[in-house]
């Protein structure tokens, strides 16, 4: 099905794109949406009458995607998550979280949709996430995801009581160990003389 594009959609096109979608997809999400709209004769006559309007919109949001392109492109933006020692994340970190990132740190708003991420990430460790702007644009930011540092120092903590825990039991151990050899080694060397006396007597 063949419609006009009111909204720029990512996978879709520009504002006053004449497009081929699956009917279905026209349907249930375009249309709705006013995204779009058939382009049978009716629609493209008022889209001729519109077309210097959407021509200015669409020159605007190219200027602000070059903009957005150029203010975040190379930029780094840092997350904090609480991890296991095999630094793999107690959870995620999903498209929605470097998009509240990146308002956070530099008052850019980005649609999440605009952010390449496949899947969630799930380890410590830094990543090149590719963003999809506006008008064909494309840029790359940073993101580092980073151990929650108090939850670090208290497991490290907690690991270094566990082996001075072991260091006391070995030693308590050892010493034990030493103190039963030398008592059955006195009570050996007692032994013959007891014997003697009783064979004097």
């Amino acid at each position: 099905m063949k419609v006009i594009v009111l909204k720029s959609t990512n996978n879709v096109g520009m504002v006053g794109d004449i497009v081929d979608v699956k009917p279905g997809f026209a349907r249930n999400y375009l249309f709705p949406q006013n995204r779009a709209v058939h382009a049978d004769s009716t629609n493209m006559k008022r889209f001729e009458h519109q077309k210097k309007m959407l021509e200015k919109q669409i020159e605007k949001a190219r200027e602000e995607s070059k903009s957005l392109q150029e203010k975040i492109n190379g930029k780094e933006i840092t997350i904090v998550r609480k991890s296991a020692v095999s630094k793999k994340l107690f959870g995620s970190v999903t498209s929605l979280d470097i998009q509240k990132a990146l308002m956070e740190e530099y008052e850019h708003e980005i649609n999440r949709k605009s952010i390449v991420l496949s899947e969630p990430i799930k380890q410590i460790g830094e990543y090149q996430i590719p963003l999809k702007l506006d008008g064909g644009l494309q840029a790359s930011i940073k993101v580092i995801v980073e151990a929650d540092s108090s939850e670090a120092d208290q497991l490290a903590a907690q690991i270094q009581e566990a082996n001075a825990a072991e260091d006391r039991q070995a030693k308590a151990a050892a010493k034990q160990s030493k103190e039963n050899s030398e008592e059955g080694s006195d009570q050996t060397a007692q032994e013959p003389a007891v014997k003697a006396e009783e064979v004097t007597e």
